[in-house]
């Protein structure tokens, strides 16, 4: 089926009366005819949206899997979609974990060098329904890392054989729009030789999985997008295929197209022109709410700031840390040199003369943690580091501390 067609076909999904019974296909009726052309469109729009589905494959999505800010980035992307009436399918990676309630599976049809594929699909207590796609290897305790903090050696086919199995769900039961993230799902769009309406959100354009070129000759059809300098680029591919591409921020889309902070890849955006646009990502009051925060120690609103100190407390004993009145700053990242944590090391000998102390939480180079640990080890009054992601010390920090 053409895009066209399924453009036309979704069209007729959408039109719906009022009172939820379907209309003449040409003509879409919706409630409140006669009142202004905005409100209108407005009506329309949400008839649209109820009647869309979107397969939303990522490689994290909190709180199932949690490394960095696209989990939260997927989470409440997708989760603002579902209230606003849209059928969203999040594809996950399923790294090994507790089943789903209402479990059930389905077999994939995938070449045999991703080997057998499968979804499980159930309710998951946070999330709500859930694809986990489970292919040989991808079950780790960590999504990306081994325990040296090293990235596992596999990752290139890991990523190539989930997403391999996404193409293969998407072509047993076509979306109407197909949702990628980064550069782990970016192959998909190798697979599937005529794909539904697809965009690609750009988390972090530094990531982009290059591997070598041995994979253009398996990962699908359209494999020759993804040649790069004689290796394989699965973001670069995504980039040349997708219908729109969508950074986190409109800031953002205009850093990419940049020499500077393209990351090689700025010439490809720039030619896509206004197919590139910047959505910036907004905070999840539900979950980040300190007034019914039930991961933190006491909660509080603008009116009761003097519960806030209960919190602080209890963060300055989770950081072994005294809490004596000197300001105290956290961070929650994932440790990289684009996060700026190597400028932030070297201050850290400081931090008693200011006076102030810090504290960071977060993975990821296994470089950097090993001076942070080395950091703490040095100055154990004045800074703290907990390496990894914890969900309540995440929480805790953001109410407890000073900046």
């Amino acid at each position: 089926m053409s895009r066209r067609l399924r453009w036309h076909v979704w069209r007729r999904r959408a039109t719906v009366r009022a009172d939820g019974c379907r209309s003449s296909p040409d003509r879409l009726s919706v409630p409140g005819a006669g009142r202004d052309p905005t409100s209108i469109q407005s009506s329309v729009r949400e008839a649209r949206l109820e009647h869309m589905r979107v397969v939303f494959a990522t490689a994290e999505l909190a709180p199932v899997a949690t490394v960095g800010g696209l989990a939260f980035a997927a989470a409440g992307l997708g989760a603002e979609l579902r209230r606003q009436g849209v059928d969203v399918e999040f594809v996950v990676p399923d790294y090994g974990g507790g089943e789903l309630i209402g479990e059930s599976t389905i077999d994939l049809d995938v070449p045999s060098w991703v080997g057998p594929a499968q979804i499980r699909v159930g309710l998951h207590p946070v999330v709500g329904r859930l694809h986990l796609v489970s292919v040989p290897g991808m079950a780790r305790p960590h999504p990306y890392l081994q325990a040296s903090g090293e990235g596992w050696v596999d990752n290139s086919e890991r990523f190539f054989r989930f997403a391999r199995a996404v193409a293969a769900y998407v072509e047993l039961d076509p979306p109407d729009v197909l949702h990628l993230n980064d550069w782990h799902t970016g192959a998909v769009l190798a697979a599937l030789d005529d794909p539904p309406p697809t965009v690609l959100s750009l988390h972090n354009l530094a990531y982009q999985g290059v591997t070598d070129g041995s994979w253009l000759d398996r990962i699908g059809p359209q494999s020759r997008h993804f040649e790069w300098w004689g290796g394989t680029n699965p973001l670069s591919g995504a980039l040349a295929l997708a219908d729109r591409i969508v950074a986190v921020s409109p800031h953002y889309a205009k850093e990419i197209v940049t020499r500077e902070g393209g990351f090689g890849l700025d010439e490809q955006l720039r030619h896509r022109g206004a197919d590139v646009v910047g959505i910036l990502n907004g905070i999840d009051t539900d979950d980040w709410n300190p007034a019914t925060d039930t991961l933190i120690e006491e909660v509080f609103d603008p009116t009761t700031l003097e519960r806030r100190d209960a919190n602080r407390r209890a963060l300055h004993d989770r950081l072994g840390l005294v809490d004596d009145g000197v300001p105290l700053a956290t961070v929650v990242t994932r440790l990289t040199h684009q996060k700026g944590i190597d400028l932030l090391a070297p201050l850290v000998p400081l931090l008693e003369q200011i006076p102030m102390r810090l504290a960071i939480l977060g993975s990821g180079d296994a470089g950097l943690a090993a001076h942070l640990h080395h950091l703490a080890d040095e100055h154990p009054t004045s800074f703290a580091f907990v390496e990894g992601y914890d969900e309540s010390l995440s929480h805790l920090m953001f109410a407890g501390a000073d900046a």
